[in-house]
């Protein structure tokens, strides 16, 4: 009882501890994505800034100059030198116009030399076009504001990054064309590998959208599934600052939500927590029961000393005081010395019998009884059994015995055949109070040889029948009459036949008698040993 109720405190403890690890993982699991996440965007937007900041141009000797040497220090400074592909200058008009007009002079930076060319406007630039008949005169901006950069696809493999340009340098755009291929294939990849890991090791999805609003348009993605979802909220959202491009990154678990993963976690730590008490509760159940079974092994363990030694205490006695009382010559008779001397050999050999099947079992426990197989007459093997069973205990008369002809051999010991004969020939004489008859088969049975021993006893109860075949167990019928014996005999008995390969059965109702059936494959149908 008490060891159940600390298994429960221990199951309910598990079960909290559990609950607050899981909102621990789940707090850090999110603080490191979010980690992840806003490094990812910075770096992103620190190479656009940079962009911006090279072709923001001052008031420089000349601009074709400024331009290029700012964009030789960029080349210089970037790990992506061949993101930049070509660059544009659009000039807007002179600060007296009150508005600016469509017309607008555009010049190619050449960007191998320090030089601007005049140049007709690129059928690609339309969607700069619009975006600048949308903006404000310069003239009107105040000198404290700094124009956004702003993005757009130049084509079908570049982008157009815009650089506004501020109050104190000349008034106009610079276009900077980026290679797709660069930007989607070199930079972002590597981006994604530095913050979320390489692919073999990441465990997000993660993929990038233009627009900067949720379901936007998807320009890169780590997994194709991820990038058509684009219904599905992701664990995390955050826009490219400063960028110019209104670019966003989202980021989900490769399990499909953070949650999931994390309440995946809780099950498995749950599951292994209560597992472990389960085990623990086993374990103990296991120690309790093997604690009872090593207590009842010593109990019987002592019955068997004690039997034991009222069984040789009882020969011992007995020789003792006849070859006392011939010592002494009180029988001078020779047919009393006879009697005597016969009297001495039985007990002898009962004693010998005794001494004989406790050395047997230790040996056979052991492992060291050598068994001498060889081919067997089963019958004769039983008929050489019963005729010893006969002189020693003087019933011929109660033992019937059937013989089947024509059986086949056994691959067996003699010696140990014998013994399970003996055993169970001597248990049922000794536990027939109504000296019935014996009744011993032996026959064909399929591709095995049958052993039979049938008495008319008292039978076998049902709280002795599952221990009869344990060592040093005695029954109840032998304690209520004090019959003698180790409680070794079945022991032996089925310790020899399942040396044989083979299997023992017993049929016992209180009160209708018992038989014991042994059961022994025939010379070359043994299965092999496991």
């Amino acid at each position: 009882m008490l060891t159940g109720a600390v298994l429960l405190v221990l199951a309910v403890l598990q079960y909290l501890w559990v609950g607050d690890l899981t909102r621990f993982e789940l707090e850090l699991t999110e603080r490191n994505l979010a980690a992840a996440t806003r490094g990812f965007t910075r770096e992103l937007g620190g190479v656009f800034q940079s962009i911006g900041s090279t072709y923001r141009v001052r008031r420089g000797p000349s601009l074709d100059q400024e331009l290029f040497d700012e964009y030789r220090s960029w080349r210089e400074s970037t790990m992506y030198p061949g993101l930049i592909v070509d660059a544009y200058w659009i000039d807007a008009e002179p600060a007296d116009s009150p508005a600016l007009t469509p017309e607008y002079r555009i010049r190619r930076a050449r960007l191998d030399e320090a030089a601007l060319v005049s140049v007709e406007w690129p059928s690609a630039f339309a969607p700069i076009e619009r975006r600048l008949a949308d903006s404000v005169d310069f003239s009107l901006r105040p000198p404290s504001r700094v124009p956004r950069e702003w993005m757009i696809p130049f084509d079908d493999d570049r982008w157009a990054y815009v650089v506004p340009q501020g109050t104190l340098g000349p008034r106009g755009w610079a276009v900077a064309i980026l290679d797709h291929r660069v930007l989607f294939e070199g930079l972002i990849p590597a981006l994604v590998d530095r913050y979320f890991g390489a692919e073999d090791q990441r465990d997000y999805r993660v993929r990038l959208v233009g627009g900067g609003d949720p379901g936007s348009r998807v320009l890169y993605s780590t997994d194709a599934d991820f990038a058509a979802d684009t219904g599905t909220p992701p664990d995390i959202r955050r826009n490219i600052v400063d960028a110019g491009a209104n670019w966003a990154v989202e980021a989900t678990h490769e399990s499909g939500s953070l949650e999931t993963y994390v309440g995946w976690h809780r099950w498995r730590n749950l599951s292994l927590g209560i597992g472990a008490v389960i085990v623990l509760g086993l374990s103990f159940g296991f120690l309790v029961t093997a604690n009872r079974r090593a207590q009842a092994l010593a109990d019987r363990q002592m019955e068997f000393v004690a039997g034991v030694s009222h069984e040789l205490r009882t020969p011992i006695a007995g020789i003792s005081s006849l070859s006392q009382n011939l010592a002494d010559g009180v029988v001078r008779d020779l047919d009393h010395a006879a009697r005597y001397g016969k009297s001495i050999n039985a007990e002898s050999h009962r004693l010998n019998a005794m001494v004989e099947k406790v050395l047997r079992y230790s040996a056979v426990r052991s492992g060291q009884y050598r068994y001498e197989r060889e081919p067997l007459d089963v019958g004769s093997v039983v008929e050489s059994e019963l005729e010893a069973v006969r002189q020693s205990s003087g019933e011929e008369g109660r033992i019937d015995v059937t013989i089947e002809d024509g059986l086949p051999p056994v691959s067996g010991d003699a010696q140990a055949l014998r013994s399970v004969v003996g055993n169970l020939i001597s248990n049922a004489l000794k536990f027939d109070p109504r000296q019935g008859k014996i009744a011993v088969g032996v026959r064909s049975v399929g591709r095995e040889i049958e052993i039979s021993v049938q008495d008319s006893g008292a039978g076998i109860s049902a709280a002795d029948r599952s221990h009869i075949f344990e060592p040093f167990y005695r029954g109840q019928a032998a304690h209520a009459g004090q019959a003698e014996g180790s409680g070794l005999g079945l022991s032996l008995v089925r310790e020899f036949v399942k040396a044989h390969r083979g299997r023992v059965d017993v049929a016992a109702e209180a009160g209708d008698g018992t038989r014991f059936l042994v059961y022994l494959p025939a010379a070359g149908t043994e299965s092999p040993s496991g």
